[in-house]
C-alpha cells in the first residue's frame, strides 16, 4: 500500500513493523514475481528478479510456528491472485531469482 512493497511483521510485544519499504507501483492485469530474501541481517525485496530495496535489521523474526499470511495484514486484503508461493531454507541468489521469474 501507499506505493511501497514491504515485509510486514507482527510481534506480540513490539507490535507491527515494516521492513524494507521499497517503492512499487504495479500495473493492473500484469503478473509480477515477488521475492524476499534474508541473508544474515539483510532483508532484500525483488521484483521480477531485480532487487528494488534492502534493509539491515537485527530484529528477530516472530515465532516460526505462528500463522503465516500472504496477501493480508491488519484487516487489509490483497486484491489479486497469488500463485506458486515457496519458502526456502536459504536466501536465493539474484541469478536464481531471475531464473525463477523468467519461468513464470
Amino acid at each position: 500500500g501507499g506505493g511501497v512493497l514491504n515485509m510486514h511483521l507482527n510481534d506480540p510485544v513490539l507490535g507491527p513493523q515494516r521492513l524494507v519499504q521499497a517503492p512499487f507501483t504495479p500495473n493492473t492485469n500484469q503478473w509480477y514475481h515477488l521475492a524476499l530474501t534474508r541473508k544474515v541481517n539483510v532483508f532484500t525485496i525483488y521484483v521480477n528478479g531485480i532487487a528494488i530495496g534492502s534493509e539491515t535489521s537485527t530484529r528477530a523474526l516472530p515465532d516460526a510456528t505462528a500463522t503465516l499470511n500472504f496477501g493480508e495484514a491488519e484487516g487489509f486484503y490483497f486484491s489479486g491472485q497469488l500463485d506458486s508461493i515457496a519458502i526456502f531454507k536459504r536466501a536465493l541468489s539474484a541469478s536464481e531469482l531471475k531464473r525463477i521469474a523468467r519461468q513464470h
